[in-house]
C-alpha cells in the first residue's frame, strides 16, 4: 500500500517510517508544515528532513513554500481553535497531495508524538476522509504499534 507520511521534522520521521516499513507500506514522507516560526526553525526542520531522506533514500516529498502567513492568518482571533485548525491545514494539504498523486492511505508522525493531542488529529483524519477517494489512514501508537487502519 503507497503511503504518503506527513512529517515535521527528520527525527520524528525515523521511528515511523522505519515501523511502516517493516509493516509492508511503501512509505513517502511529506513535509508541510506552515506552523513552525520562526523561519530559521522551519529551515532547520526542513533541512534535517532532507539530510535523513538523502541519507537513508527515503522518499520525500516537500511544499517548499514557508506559509506562516497563511497560518496565521487562520488563528489569528481563533486562538482556543488553534490546534484543531493547524491539523486541519496540514492534514488536509497532505490528503490532496496524496490524492493527486496515487497514493492510497495516509498518515503523519504527529500521531508518534506524546506531545500531540492524538483525538484531535484522528478525528481531523476522518473528517477529511468522509470527502476523500483514499482509503484509509495509519495510526502510529508512541509504544511502537500500528493502533488503527481505519478502512472507510
Amino acid at each position: 500500500m503507497k503511503l504518503l507520511l506527513h512529517t515535521c521534522c527528520g527525527p520524528c520521521l525515523i521511528y515511523p517510517y522505519t515501523f511502516l516499513k517493516k509493516q509492508g507500506f511503501e512509505t513517502t514522507a511529506y513535509f508541510y508544515n506552515p506552523n513552525i516560526h520562526p523561519f530559521r526553525e522551519f529551515k532547520r526542520r526542513l533541512t534535517s528532513l532532507q539530510d535523513l531522506s538523502s541519507l537513508d533514500k527515503i522518499p520525500l516529498a516537500v511544499e517548499n513554500s514557508y506559509g506562516f502567513t497563511d497560518f496565521a492568518r487562520k488563528v489569528v482571533f481563533n486562538e482556543e481553535k488553534r490546534c484543531s485548525l493547524c491539523y486541519g491545514m496540514r492534514l488536509e494539504k497532505t490528503l490532496n497531495y496524496a490524492t493527486k498523486n496515487g497514493f492510497t492511505a495516509f498518515s503523519t508522525t504527529l500521531l508518534y508524538s506524546k506531545y500531540q493531542n492524538h483525538s484531535l488529529i484522528i478525528e481531523r483524519c476522518i473528517i477529511f476522509l468522509w470527502n476523500s477517494v483514499l482509503i484509509s489512514y495509519i495510526s502510529i501508537s508512541e509504544k511502537g504499534g500500528r493502533e488503527a487502519l481505519m478502512s472507510l
